[in-house]
């Protein structure tokens, strides 16, 4: 799927530079760009901590900002937003999650910018392949 949307004109990867999907993004579009020279753009919003960065070179590196607000920008520049949070309940305990993730899945869903949640398994780690 992704291949197609490289193909038809390319795409602008937005991530927050942390450790885990942002990382994995990170590498599937360099391989996709890799794949279609010139089709994918990757731009960086990194976090104020560096706890858990991932500290990813893009074509062009926003400057630290906190996570609410990093997350923020993410969505107010994306047309979608993809989110991989590690827990798959947006609701837990009747109350909303706390995560970052989720968080920015309901601003996502305020500013009304489409939204897809992929949750995956530990250990899976989807790959780039060529379509012959």
């Amino acid at each position: 799927m992704l291949a197609h949307y490289v193909r038809a004109g390319g795409f602008e990867l937005h991530h927050g530079d942390c450790l885990g999907a942002d990382a994995d993004a990170d590498e599937i579009a360099r391989e996709l760009g890799e794949l279609y020279p010139g089709r994918v753009r990757i731009v960086v919003h990194p976090p104020t901590s560096p706890s858990w960065r991932a500290w990813t070179k893009g074509d062009e590196n926003r400057p630290p900002r906190g996570y609410f607000e990093r997350n923020r920008a993410i969505v107010d520049e994306t047309e979608l937003v993809l989110a991989c949070p590690l827990d798959d309940r947006e609701v837990v305990n009747g109350k909303p999650s706390r995560g970052g993730t989720w968080w920015t899945v309901r601003y996502a869903r305020e500013r009304r910018v489409p939204w897809l949640v992929v949750v995956l398994r530990r250990g899976v780690r989807l790959r780039v392949k060529q379509e012959d």
